[in-house]
């Protein structure tokens, strides 16, 4: 329909699909008023009002228009549809994920042990000091994946939370990382501790080895893989009241040896005199 058939004060449409009130037609021009919905909170209403008459600039219908689209993209509009809805999900998530992750980053900055384990799932953990069987350093990757010194088989890890009267074995910790020596769960658990470096496994090796020689000299009892672990570790730093002790241990062992090869000589000795006779 032509703009000019329609009368003063009708509803109709703009090609957009907004109605609006028909205001007049002048010398080729039409005019419009546009309509507003109002809410009222309080009466819980809805009324209307109208703008002054505004000069419009194309054409009027009596009823929406409805467009015809071509099937194609009708479907690439349907497709787009579904990817933007994928995507607010995916947005959504995101930022559920990132509030979680602030929630994660404070608690583990407030805890130690959440850090680890934080550091551990987010791949931040490189070596694993092994500590049940004395201190060996292992890359993560090896023990994993079952090609460290022990197995040949792929480990299960395990964080576990251990009474409060007890502490761990070489940290005041109450959680304690231990690996199973199959991926199953198995066999047998040995603790370790996680590592974000070689050179942070090497210092706590090193304080766990410093705990073990202050056990030595209060008058204690240390670990048996003390006695050997600097053969092994050319990372340990020995103390010079250690490195003493094993010196002198290696000596009195030495002499020990010469005394009995001494006592087997003059055994062998006195056998072949009365041999001779």
């Amino acid at each position: 329909m032509a703009n000019d058939t329609f009368e003063d004060g009708q509803r109709v449409f703009t090609s957009s699909g907004e109605e609006v009130e028909f205001a007049g037609y002048l010398n080729g021009v039409t005019f419009i008023r546009h309509v507003f919905e109002d809410y009222d909170h309080y009466s819980d209403e809805v009324t209307e009002r109208v703008s002054e008459p505004v000069q419009y600039r194309g054409e009027l219908f009596s009823s929406a228009p409805v467009y015809r689209l071509d099937e194609q993209y009708k479907a690439a509009a349907g497709e787009l549809e579904k990817v933007c809805s994928e995507l607010e999900k995916q947005q959504a998530l995101l930022v559920e994920a990132c509030a979680k992750t602030l929630d994660m980053e404070k608690l583990a900055d407030e805890h130690e042990d959440f850090r680890l384990l934080v550091d551990f799932l987010e791949g931040r953990i490189t070596h694993v000091l092994r500590v049940s069987y004395g201190l060996e350093i292992i890359e993560l990757s090896a023990i994993l994946s079952g090609k460290d010194s022990y197995e040949s088989w792929p480990r299960a890890i395990g964080l576990f939370a251990v009474p409060n009267s007890s502490k761990g074995r070489y940290r005041t910790t109450q959680t304690t990382w231990q690996v199973n020596q199959y991926k199953d769960g198995s066999g047998n658990w040995s603790e370790f501790i996680p590592c974000r470096s070689l050179e942070e496994a090497h210092r706590v090796a090193q304080n766990c080895f410093d705990q073990q020689v202050q056990i030595w000299r209060d008058g204690g009892r240390p670990e048996s893989w003390m006695w050997g672990l600097h053969n092994k570790a050319d990372w340990v730093q020995l103390p010079d009241d250690w490195a003493a002790h094993l010196e002198a241990k290696k000596l009195g062992g030495l002499q020990d040896r010469v005394t009995k090869a001494r006592e087997e000589l003059q055994k062998a000795e006195a056998d072949l005199a009365r041999a001779a006779q």
